[in-house]
């Protein structure tokens, strides 16, 4: 009788310890599954942030050379002001005399 205890409760055991090992087993599928929907979007993420490191370089680029065109725009407005400053003064000197 008392052999028939152990031998069920033996097989209860092993019983348990076979489930726990699928059910481990199971864990680890479902996470390793999980890395690699995380994989995945990480090298999404990683593609995207290339594409909008090109796109601020292209408009770093772009907006250089803009504002390097106003500013040679800005200095020719300058210097042409001043020509006529020196003119006008030129003038005054004659009308004035």
């Amino acid at each position: 009788m008392a052999m028939n205890k152990e031998n069920q409760i033996y097989e209860l055991m092993t019983k348990m310890y076979a489930e726990m090992q699928k059910g481990l087993n199971d864990v680890r599928t479902e996470m390793q599954k999980g890395f690699n929907d995380v994989d995945e979007k990480i090298e999404y993420v990683k593609t995207e942030l290339q594409s909008v490191k090109e796109k601020v370089i292209q408009i770093e680029n772009e907006h250089g050379q803009k504002l390097g065109a106003l500013f040679n725009g800005y200095t020719a407005n300058t210097e042409l002001l001043e020509q006529i400053a020196r003119e006008i003064a030129k003038h005054e000197e004659i009308i004035f005399r």
